[in-house]
């Protein structure tokens, strides 16, 4: 027979019994759909090369500045990171400078907010970035010294000059500079995402347009890095070195070094390939795992399944065997017939991957880097091919392990007597062993996710920030001295208070819930340090609108404002962190040796998910110039709208524009929508492996008790009382589910305290969680005994001993 003919001959078969046919399909479908789903996934995480030329000898470089054993890598400071990139570029090897930045295109009527990397020359041939029109910005050999050129990515081409071929030579002027675009880059090009802090950069300038200064070193931005290649023949240690020298002579050299005199300068490097995974490996294993064990679930229902189809197909395997089939020849059909099974199931578990990947993308958007890579390619139909291929060499495997050759070819000839072979009870217990202990491990695993997810995700943010925007206000030039925008920012403030619908407006320099922050390491005043902290300035009502309470002390004072006092709050964990009690009113901190604040005040700590890494604590001072930032409380949200708020700023000033508009309270819930993200996922794994393994228990084990219709009427006829039945039924029915559970908590136990070992922070199981879930399996289990039992004791006696 030629293969054609025994797969139309295999399809046949399966037409005859659609309900078999279904049912394996479809589980199949619905777990290899979340595997092949987690799997591009991790594909796109962990193994696909990053769309940079090199990428595995570029490193991020900051500047760590070391304390008594504790790291600081925090703002960077713009002479320290010149002087490193000097240093490096004197030495022959190849690094750029880059910093995002949002402003405006002042040469376009309505002036739009744009995105803007400000970057070394070095930056777009260094990542194999492709200028399709025109060419890179001019070399110089000093970075603060640059021609005033642009290089504009193919959106803002397409979207503002209608891809006009002869956009070059053509002006742009951005927060009143005007710039002389020279270059349009690849549609294809992505800045490396951790370092994309304000989202897709749409504009590249020079970097000396962001007026960074060798000599300027107090002046620390957390967005400010390079870019560092080391060359492939040499040691990265060799670098490191190199830079470490390069920095502490800069600061040496510098004013600086009086401010922290006791902290030790590195050169911190950090692989591009790690800055840009993150902790997104960690999320995609977790899925892949979750999948993984799911589909061994779901397999094990399928085999037990399998195994009742092909004792049914006996009659015609035995024609088969008579006609002289060698059992290679029943292995083929068999394989052929589970390859046609797992085929169908892969097709449309890519279908229902692909439908996934487009929700992830969807859902989890700027939670996980480079999600816009994601979608069903060519590995991943080749691993849902070989995942088909494997299952159905398992199952043509097993159902030929469960066939004896020789009785097939006496089984016509024994008129179909002693013909109701059985899936063997060792099979069948070994079956609800592996379900329930795989299941009980997923469940243990989800449930311990579900505890450090949750309490991420549900953690009080300290303040109430329910209906507040937060605005951050772009001045431009005509607000030059610190007096007049501090009275701009007063003129907003009353303006919006003087609107229907306004409860409350705030002056602060930023909002305490985004995704950025400002920060500063603090020291006593010999100069040791107290700790790297959170930092903003307030007006007087910040703290009694936020709702963040005051737990010592007084917040500040117009007169603290008027005499310019040198006077702060801090938030609780920094009172602890850096004095070890709760009350430091009347303690004294410093940012520089001339910069020293008393503590008037402590508040309540509040809880920012993007900074929560970083820092816990906050300190506090009166409002400043530095930065203007309008918080707007209103009384229904609905009846606000962005560009409503928008146009009310430019009321007051047209000339005035919004860098940052936030709707703080969703900005919160933004936050933490990875950790949301993974309790869902864990959630839903733990129910859809409770689901099948309760399904999967139940049929083997109604199967199982269906089987002993002959013993249970035999103990029937000899006098057996029914309780003692039931009793013994479930019994032999729950002696390998309670193995099964033995063993997920001797192994999750195992597995737990081994983690505990190397961190103290991973969350024990919820003990009511599972064991609701494994009750609730037992009760699936207790059923499936029950009912077929009961039919059993109500049936005729004579029925029961036939075996009908």
């Amino acid at each position: 027979m030629n293969v054609i003919s025994h797969f139309k001959q295999v399809t046949s078969g399966l037409k005859k019994a659609p309900g078999f046919t279904f049912i394996m399909v479809f589980t199949l479908a619905l777990t290899l759909g979340a595997l092949l789903a987690a799997f591009n996934l991790n594909q796109v995480v962990l193994l696909k090369p990053l769309p940079y030329q090199d990428a595995q000898q570029l490193y991020v470089l900051k500047q760590n500045l070391h304390q008594n054993g504790v790291d600081n890598i925090g703002g960077q400071g713009e002479g320290g990171q010149i002087a490193m990139y000097q240093a490096s570029k004197a030495a022959g090897y190849e690094s750029a400078m880059l910093t995002q930045r949002r402003g405006r295109i002042t040469s376009r009527a309505d002036k739009p907010v744009e995105v803007a990397m400000y970057v070394s020359h070095e930056y777009l041939p260094l990542l194999g970035a492709n200028v399709i029109l025109g060419r890179n910005f001019t070399a110089t050999e000093i970075i603060t010294d640059a021609l005033p050129e642009a290089v504009i990515s193919y959106q803002m081409w397409q979207s503002v000059f209608a891809a006009d071929a002869n956009v070059l030579g053509k002006s742009l002027a951005f927060n009143g500079v005007n710039l002389q675009i020279v270059g349009v880059i690849d549609n294809g090009f992505r800045d490396p995402e951790p370092l994309s802090f304000y989202g897709t950069s749409r504009l590249y300038l020079p970097m000396a347009q962001a007026g960074i200064s060798e000599s300027e070193f107090r002046n620390a931005s957390r967005n400010l890095v390079t870019i560092q290649k080391n060359d492939p023949v040499k040691h990265v240690s060799e670098l490191t070195s190199l830079l470490d020298n390069a920095l502490k002579n800069a600061v040496a050299n510098s004013d600086f070094v009086v401010d922290f005199k006791d902290y030790e300068y590195r050169a911190h490097l950090e692989p591009l390939p790690a800055v840009i995974k993150g902790d997104n490996p960690i999320i995609s294993l977790m899925v892949l795992a979750g999948a993984i064990v799911l589909l061994l679930i779901a397999f094990a229902n399928i085999v037990n399944l399998y195994l009742s189809h092909v004792i049914k197909k006996q009659s015609m395997l035995a024609i088969s065997a008579s006609v002289g089939a060698k059992p290679k020849h029943i292995f083929k059909h068999l394989f052929v017939e589970g390859l046609l099974i797992t085929l169908s199931a892969s097709a449309f578990g890519l279908l229902l991957a692909a439908w996934l990947l487009v929700l992830t993308q969807h859902l989890a958007q700027g939670s996980i880097n480079r999600l816009d890579e994601l979608g069903i390619n060519s590995i991943t139909i080749l691993f849902a091919v070989g995942i088909a291929f494997v299952l159905s060499l398992i199952l043509a495997w097993v159902g030929s392990k469960s066939i004896d050759h020789e009785q097939l070819k006496q089984q016509l000839t024994s008129s179909g007597k002693g013909t109701q072979k059985q899936i063997s009870a060792t099979l069948r217990k070994a079956l609800v062993i592996s379900q329930v202990a795989l299941t009980g491990l997923m469940l243990f695993a989800t449930s311990t996710v579900l505890q450090s997810t949750l309490k991420m995700a549900t953690k009080p943010l300290g303040l109430n920030v329910e209906n507040i925007f937060s605005l951050q206000i772009d001045v431009g030039e005509s607000y030059s001295s610190g007096e007049a925008k501090l009275v701009l920012i007063e003129q907003l403030k009353q303006h919006f208070l003087a609107l229907p619908g306004v409860e409350a407006a705030i002056k602060s320099t930023i909002s305490p819930i985004r995704k950025g922050d400002f920060s500063s390491p603090f020291t006593d005043s010999q100069g040791d340090r107290l700790g790297l902290f959170g930092f903003n300035t307030v007006g007087l009502d910040y703290f009694s609108v936020l709702e963040q309470p005051v737990l010592y002390g007084r917040t500040f004072t117009q007169a603290d404002i008027e005499d310019k006092a040198k006077v702060m709050l801090v938030s609780r964990a920094v009172a602890l962190e850096a004095f070890g009690k709760e009350n430091a009113v009347g303690e004294f901190m410093f940012y520089s040796p001339e910069q020293g604040f008393k503590i008037i005040g402590v508040v309540g700590d509040h809880y920012n998910a993007f900074t929560q890494s970083k820092y816990q604590g906050v300190t506090y001072f009166a409002m400043s110039p530095m930065r203007l930032n309008l918080m707007v409380k209103v009384s229904d949200k609905a009846h606000f709208t962005q560009t409503d708020i928008v146009k009310e700023v430019e009321r007051v000033d047209a000339n005035l524009a919004i860098l940052e508009f936030l709707d703080v309270e969703q900005t919160s819930r933004d936050l933490v929508f990875k950790y949301r993200l993974a309790a869902w996922l864990s959630g839903s794994l733990s129910i859809l492996a409770l689901l099948l393994a309760c399904a999967g228990i139940y049929g083997v084990v109604a199967y199982g008790t269906q089987m002993r219709r002959f013993e249970l009427g035999v103990r029937m006829a000899v006098g057996a009382k029914p309780k003692r039945i039931v009793r013994m039924v479930v019994t032999d029915a729950f002696i390998p589910l309670l193995i099964g559970i033995g063993m997920s908590v001797l192994i999750a136990a195992g597995v737990y305290h081994y983690a505990y070992q190397y961190s103290n922070l991973i969350p024990a199981p919820e003990p009511l969680q599972v064991t609701m879930s494994l009750i609730l399996l037992l009760g699936f289990s207790y059923m499936a005994c029950i009912i077929p039992v009961k039919q059993i004791l109500k049936s005729d006696l004579v029925t029961a001993l036939r075996n009908q």
